[in-house]
């Protein structure tokens, strides 16, 4: 069953990290080889991820600094702050050597950056199985298709379809998927979408909708009232209030979808994402991408620095 990381979790963690140009010595005196490193680092300690001295057929190559200037330039700078360059080469015979940018962030990466200059690396397993295509196991993937496939069929019902945990679970029992699923793009707050929300520790359904007339209210996309029925499972709910006079307990999550898994047919839209996101949804699932859509199509959301969450995206899980 196809299913793998977003296009983001591809291109940049398999793509070779980018390298600036730098000035590299050769040690002459391999006696001097610790005092330059000492005082290398602490003059200019900007090769934090790399390693300082690199051997290669028996010779000593360390790191001075950019080379955004000459190497006299470089060498007078190190001199004015203080520093004794007795035991290398004369900068006339400095190399210019492209070394990684930053510290790989995977093993692929890393493979690659040590055959330009020693660096650190230190190894994520969670993400090497996701590079792998080995994060889920056989029966991981059946219990995920399973889902998927009544998200779709939700989606192809031709009525409003929203159902929480607190109602009765022989509603779901009727939904058949049919199996002419369409795998193009659509439009990320059309009315065919369909969405699953299932509590991952336990496998339980917690919240099954489909919305098809989002005309008649502008905020009440298929993701936006999943959430709400999660909210009305626990007591709560701006749009489908839960009557029992006993509301159900949240199990006391801090937000309303921590360690809850998400099933769409289609990517959502940046207002759903952030819907997503300020309910510290685990995972998100999707088959379609969609135009406007917020995790690969238009924007990454859930990658952008200063987001407070993110969750994991998995797109191409087709029933």
């Amino acid at each position: 069953m196809p299913i793998h990381p977003t296009a983001i979790l591809d291109s940049e963690l398999t793509e070779p990290v980018p390298t600036v140009k730098v000035w590299a010595a050769q040690i002459i005196d391999k006696k001097a080889t610790s005092a330059l490193v000492k005082r290398l680092s602490e003059v200019l300690p900007i090769f934090n991820h790399l390693k300082r001295v690199k051997s290669s057929e028996g010779r000593l190559n360390i790191l001075i600094d950019s080379a955004n200037q000459t190497a006299p330039d470089c060498m007078k700078k190190l001199k004015e702050k203080g520093l004794d360059l007795e035991g290398l080469n004369p900068c006339e015979n400095w190399n210019i050597v492209d070394v990684p940018k930053s510290q790989p962030s995977s093993r692929a990466q890393y493979d690659a950056a040590v055959r330009q200059w020693p660096c650190s690396f230190h190894e994520d397993p969670s993400l090497e199985r996701l590079l792998n295509r080995n994060y889920f196991t056989a029966e991981d993937l059946e219990r995920k298709a399973r889902h998927m496939e009544l998200s779709w069929a939700v989606s192809q019902h031709s009525e409003d379809v929203t159902w929480s945990c607190g109602d009765d679970k022989n509603l779901l029992s009727g939904f058949q998927l049919k199996m002419d699923v369409s795998t193009q793009s659509s439009g990320a707050c059309t009315g065919s979408s369909g969405a699953v929300i299932v509590d991952s520790a336990t496998n339980s359904i917690k919240a099954v909708a489909s919305v098809k007339s989002i005309e008649k209210h502008p905020l009440k996309h298929t993701v936006m009232v999943a959430i709400d029925l999660v909210a009305r499972s626990q007591g709560g709910g701006a749009w489908y209030t839960y009557q029992s006079e006993t509301p159900m307990d949240s199990g006391g999550r801090p937000y309303l979808c921590t360690d809850f898994d998400v099933y769409l047919t289609d990517e959502p839209c940046i207002m759903c994402c952030m819907a997503l996101l300020h309910s510290r949804a685990k995972c998100i699932f999707f088959s379609r991408p969609a135009s406007g859509g917020g995790l690969v199509t238009a924007a990454r959301l859930h990658t952008l620095s200063g987001i407070n969450h993110r969750f994991q995206v998995f797109q191409g899980l087709l029933p």
